[in-house]
């Protein structure tokens, strides 16, 4: 990770380096520049605009570089290209988790210059998350929502590793009614994540039936799709499936490339105006003058339901598409 105070240290070692090499031959004018470098902020903006470069948050840690990577996609993309032609094109479908966060807030506000202190506002959950398994398939089409909550564990030492009830229950008739249509799938586990027990319990009878008998699965290699308890019951049940090659999410998986990127931010457009619909309610929020800080009342998880059901309905057909190019080149 390179911050630009770093640029700035390196700058000025560089610079005193070069004045105590006695190799280097500079002249009365480079000597006084190289002396009277200070790394300020006028020179930090050149540099950044030199180079075009700019602060961006970091979307993937990888521990090998492209070149590695590259024979890897390249194998996968063999691999997969093979099974499509063994299994006489079939339909594929690609899954992939998502995190939803309850507080969708940026960590910036708008407030008067020169303000030294900023109050920001919370609804106390900014951690509180469901996860999403999206599923797609490469004809364009979304397979219903599978969600994951979090349970509390029981307070008592000895409990089951999964909660007993493992369906979510809403208190939303319209939404209990979804599920019970299993126009969607709530779960919930104690860590709110995917694992082997949801994918092979809950996960498989929900891809079985809406895929067709000529299929193909594609998957990532988290612990609960690469395990041998899920890659026996996928082989049991005649689900035909791929990993794709590791650390190549950010191009071989169509669901993080493309869709579930535009279904969180779907979600999130819905988050903030929400909001902004609500500030004005009263009771909606209140005021820590100590902390200096507002606190709202955080979205139920039916409206996180309700909002991810309507990202769902507001997803084109194309958006799906658009990812499909990455199913076949590189």
């Amino acid at each position: 990770m390179v911050s630009q105070s770093n640029i700035i240290n390196k700058a000025l070692k560089l610079s005193k380096s070069i004045l105590m090499d006695d190799q280097v031959t500079l002249s009365p004018s480079e000597k006084e520049a190289y002396t009277k470098f200070e790394g300020s902020n006028g020179w930090i903006d050149k540099f950044k605009g030199r180079y075009q470069l700019t602060r961006r948050f970091i979307t993937t840690k990888c521990s090998k570089n492209m070149e590695e990577m590259r024979p890897l996609i390249q194998e996968y993309l063999k691999e997969l290209n093979g099974k499509i032609d063994a299994l006489n094109n079939p339909k594929v479908f690609n899954m992939d988790e998502t995190c939803l966060f309850f507080e969708l807030t940026r960590g910036q506000t708008m407030e008067v210059k020169g303000k030294k202190i900023i109050g920001g506002f919370s609804s106390g959950k900014e951690k509180e998350k469901v996860s999403l398994l999206i599923t797609v398939s490469d004809d364009g089409h979304l397979l219903p929502p599978f969600v994951i909550f979090k349970a509390s564990k029981p307070r008592n030492k000895t409990f089951k590793d999964y909660p007993t009830e493992e369906k979510q229950k809403f208190q939303d008739q319209a939404i209990e009614e979804a599920v019970t249509k299993e126009e969607l799938l709530a779960y919930r586990t104690y860590s709110g994540w995917n694992n082997k027990r949801i994918m092979m319990e809950y996960f498989v009878p929900y891809f079985l039936k809406h895929c067709p008998a000529n299929h193909l699965l594609i998957l990532d290699n988290h612990g609960s799709h690469v395990s041998n308890q899920i890659t026996s019951v996928f082989d049991e049940k005649n689900i035909k499936y791929l990993h794709h090659a590791p650390n190549s999410t950010l191009i071989c998986q169509p669901v993080d490339v493309e869709i579930a990127a535009a279904i969180k931010a779907k979600i999130k457009s819905y988050f903030e105006n929400w909001l902004v619909e609500s500030w004005e309610e009263e009771g909606f929020y209140t005021f820590n003058e100590k902390k200096n800080k507002y606190k709202y009342k955080a979205p139920t998880r039916e409206l996180i339901i309700k909002w991810v059901l309507l990202a769902y309905e507001e997803t084109s057909k194309q958006t799906i598409l658009n990812g499909k190019i990455f199913y076949y080149c590189y």
